[in-house]
């Protein structure tokens, strides 16, 4: 999904109307992880793709390394997402796709308005 909702080019100005929302930290590797999915990426893409500063894309991809989720490869000097990040990015599909659940006091605050709850 991408942030940028409205690209106006007039003359050599570029004004860009974007919706960010807060991302939190799994969204953000998973972001990061599809980037490089199956590709030798460079640093300066995952930023741009990701939206991040470099200094935090640095950050992540460290940490990604780290945790074996993505590797670098030192010829090139590009980066590509490892096994164990694919199965990652598997998972928190899976999980992005669950309904959210709802707190006890969600489900009296809605049978006190006579509604229907459909739990799982």
């Amino acid at each position: 999904m991408s942030f940028v909702s409205l690209i106006i080019n007039i003359g050599a100005v570029r004004y860009i109307n974007m919706h960010i929302k807060y991302r939190d930290r799994n969204e953000i590797i998973a972001q990061i992880l599809e980037s490089a999915n199956g590709n030798r990426v460079r640093l300066t893409k995952i930023m741009y793709e990701v939206y991040l500063s470099h200094g935090l894309t640095k950050e992540y991809v460290r940490l990604l390394i780290e945790k074996g989720l993505m590797e670098y490869l030192d010829g090139d000097r590009t980066f590509k997402t490892t096994d164990r990040g694919m199965n990652f990015l598997r998972i928190n599909n899976k999980v992005q796709g669950l309904n959210p659940l709802t707190t006890k006091s969600q489900r009296n605050d809605s049978r006190s308005h006579d509604s229907i709850i459909l739990t799982e």
